[in-house]
């Protein structure tokens, strides 16, 4: 992709899981808002299923985790 490409939203979408309090999260929307990409934020903490799809996909439940498309 060229650097001076606009950036795009994939379009099976970007999920962010997390808890909004999380630094790496609050840097996650960040950066995705200052590119324009949308995305859908998750939060573990209020959202059971939420926090089970992260650990699915992770293994882990302490650190934001990142699904960009399929």
């Amino acid at each position: 992709m060229c650097i001076c490409a606009p950036p795009r939203t994939p379009p099976e979408g970007v999920v962010i899981y997390g808890q909004p309090d999380w630094p790496d999260v609050r840097l996650l929307h960040s950066f995705f808002e200052d590119r324009g990409v949308v995305f859908d934020a998750e939060n573990t903490a209020r959202q059971p299923d939420a926090l089970d799809r992260m650990q699915c996909l992770s293994g882990q439940t302490e650190q934001a985790v990142t699904v960009i498309g399929k």
